[in-house]
Formats: C-alpha cells, structure tokens, sequence
C-alpha cells in the first residue's frame, strides 16, 4: 500500500510538471494521473492491480476530502482582509456574489424542470459547480501584478478578492443544502430551509467567538506553527460532529472560515505563520485530492451524460458572465476589462474537486436514480470533474491569452 501511494504520487506530480509546460494548471495533471489508475479504467489499461486504486479504497478516501475542505475553508478564512475589501468597495462585492448566485439559479432551475431533481438537490448540484477556483486564479493574477498588467485600476487584486468571497458564497451555499438534505431523510426539507438563517447565524457566532480563548495559545512564538494547525483542524472536525448531533441548527462549514477570518483579523501578523503552514500543507494536499477525485470519475458515466452535461455547464457560464460583466457596471473599468474580468471568473477547480466527492457520501444506495443507474451523488461528483477539465484549461487559456491583449501595461 505503502508502495502503491508513494508511485502514484510521484507520477501524478511529473503529470502535474508537464501540464505546467503545456501551460495548463497543473491539477489537471494530476487529475489525470487519477484517472490512469482509476479502477473504472482498469479493463481499458490493463495496469497491474497493484497500482491501481480499488473501489473500496476510495470509498475510505472520505476523511481525505474532509481534510481538504477544512484546509480550503481556513485558507479562504484566513485570506480576507477586512481593509482589503473595504478598499476595492461595492464592486469587489457585487463581483463576489452576484455571478456565484446567477450560476447557481440557473443550473438549479434546469437541473429542477428538466433533469426533475428535487429543489435541494437541484442547489446541491448549482453550488458545487458555481465556485470559480483559486488554484487556477490565484497565481494567474500573481503573475499579472508582477508584469504591472491590469495594475494601474487594480484588476488583479479586484479579482482575487472577490474570488476568495465567490469560494464563501458557494461553500455556504453547498453547506445550507447539506443541513437542509440531512432534515430531509428524516423530516421534511422544508423544515431545514426555515431553520438555514440560524444555522449560518450560529455558526458564524462560534467562530468569531472560539478564538477568544484560543488567543494566547495561537498567538504564542514558542508553539510551533503546524502545531496550532492540528489544533485548528481537530476544532474543525469538532465543529462537524456538532452540526451532526442536530441539537441546534449549526452549520460548520461557516463556522470554520469564520474562525479563519477572526484568527486574522485577530492575530493580524501574528496569524502568517499559520497561513504558511496551511499553504504548505495544502501543496501535498492538493495533489491528493486531485487524483482522488480523478481516480473517482466514472467516464463512462461522463459519456452518458454528453450534451445535458456539457449543456449544463454552457448556461451556467453564460449567466456567471452576464452576471459578472453586469458587476462591474459605474466603475472606472471600460469595456476590454470587464470582459477580461468576465474571462477571468471562468476557471473551476478546488471547490469542485472537495466538495463534489462529499456529495457522493450523502447519497445511499437506493436513493433517487438517474441515468441508466447512477447515483445521485455519482452524477454530481462527475458533473464536478467535467466542470474542472472543461472549464481549468479553457479559463487558464482565455486569461493568458486576453490579459496583455484586453488590459494595459504600466511603465
């Protein structure tokens, strides 16, 4: 087993070396690796069972993607700044959630009236497919500030900063219909919708409030920064158990970047150690996840599914950039940067790659059916997958291509 991890790793990160070459992001390299040693492909490639992932492997893989998404939801938490945001003003915000909501309601009202999904399920799929990706983005516009393209109307850091909010909105979104879902097998989802504001309420509440007492511990020099890591993420998974017992409406995903944004806001200088170390982490992390989830696709199903796939990720990318372009309306951007802006919000990756396999989880065997049999859960997960290898190419490749084109060049 020991063997089988350590060369699937290796290959997956000479995968990941040469998207980079080809200049596409890398995970799609690593997503690739996933599906080379993907039990679904085992009769097409003949590799020996050894080095191929089983089925029961990576069912067992869910603490895997837990781990990311705790990771995912610190990193956004601790990546907002409050002067930042308060900087970039009311457009910042209105690119942040309004293109994320758009996609959504789109996919969700398809997915509804005519893939027949229920209303919880139909937000389910929406919000794990509206999330734009910082993997993709993020270094992107890195490099633009480092060439001063975009720089003199702050473009690059417009975008970073309502993206790190779009990720929240979409992560919120996926985690109301998580509580609303977990009602629904019991009671009735109608019942998880009312409670929903208390649920985003209360968890926001702790996790502005459990830094209080953790303060000192966090803030002290002698205590190893991967050390107060491992304390953030057993609090994390403590705030799941909590949403688990269903005694309050608690929503623990909102709890965890909340307590991301309080230990900065809190801590301030104090809190890059910590950022470092989830950064650092989330380099072997990612790797992962990325071939997990690859590994987890079913292509026959993707094949399937075909056109109504593809059709569902062409009309939520219309509405994201209908939305997007509409954003930046009454600012000083012209024509040729809201159209960048709106190619810039393209790119999907992180978000689908970690919460698409819990998706999977929710759904047992004997649940709604679509598709010449698969899961409903399948059929997100896969949907989730397609997003990143449609959408992670062709954003990267629109970015690069229309940055010096569409913006300009400080001396």
């Amino acid at each position: 087993m020991l063997l089988k991890i350590i060369t699937i790793f290796i290959i997956a990160v000479i995968f990941g070396k040469l998207a980079e070459k080809l200049k596409l992001p890398k995970l799609l390299g690593y997503m690739l690796a996933g599906i080379v040693f993907s039990p679904h492909t085992q009769e097409l490639l003949r590799l020996p069972l050894e080095l191929s992932f089983t089925k029961t492997e990576l069912v067992k893989s869910t603490p895997v993607r837990l781990l990311a998404l705790f990771i995912i939801l610190f990193r956004a938490g601790l990546g907002l700044d409050k002067a930042g945001l308060i900087q970039n003003g009311k457009a910042a915000a209105r690119l942040a959630i309004l293109p994320c909501l758009c996609e959504a309601t789109v996919i969700a009202l398809f997915s509804h009236y005519f893939l027949g999904f229920l209303w919880p399920e139909s937000f389910l799929l929406a919000f794990v497919i509206s999330a734009v990706s910082p993997a993709v983005i993020v270094p992107m516009m890195l490099e633009l500030k480092e060439k001063r393209i975009g720089t003199d109307k702050k473009i690059p850091t417009l975008i970073l900063a309502s993206a790190s909010i779009d990720d929240i909105v979409a992560i919120t979104g996926f985690g109301a219909c998580l509580s609303i879902l977990s009602v629904n097998m019991q009671e009735s989802w109608l019942v998880g919708l009312i409670f929903l504001p208390f649920s985003i309420l209360t968890g926001f509440v702790s996790g502005v409030l459990i830094v209080r007492p953790l303060k000192s511990t966090l803030a002290a020099t002698t205590t190893p920064a991967f050390l107060k890591v491992i304390l953030l993420l057993a609090i994390a998974h403590l705030f799941k158990e909590i949403e688990e017992t269903n005694i309050i409406p608690f929503s623990h995903l909102v709890a965890i970047m909340s307590f991301g944004f309080a230990i900065r806001e809190t801590l301030l200088t104090k809190a890059e150690p910590i950022s470092k170390s989830f950064y650092q982490i989330w380099q072997i992390a990612e790797v992962v996840l990325f071939v997990i989830i690859g590994a987890m696709v079913d292509l026959n199903l993707a094949m399937d599914m075909g056109l109504t796939g593809c059709f569902i990720l062409f009309i939520g990318l219309c509405a994201r950039s209908v939305a997007s372009y509409l954003s930046l309306s009454g600012t000083n951007l012209n024509s040729s940067e809201k159209l960048f802006c709106t190619l810039a919000y393209w790119p999907k990756a992180t978000v689908q790659a970690t919460i698409g396999g819990l998706a999977l989880s929710l759904f047992y065997e004997g649940s709604i059916k679509l598709y010449n049999g698969a899961e409903m859960g399948e059929f997100i997960l896969t949907m989730a997958a397609s997003s990143i290898l449609i959408t992670a190419p062709i954003g990267a490749i629109a970015i690069r291509l229309s940055s010096e084109r569409l913006l300009s060049k400080e001396p």
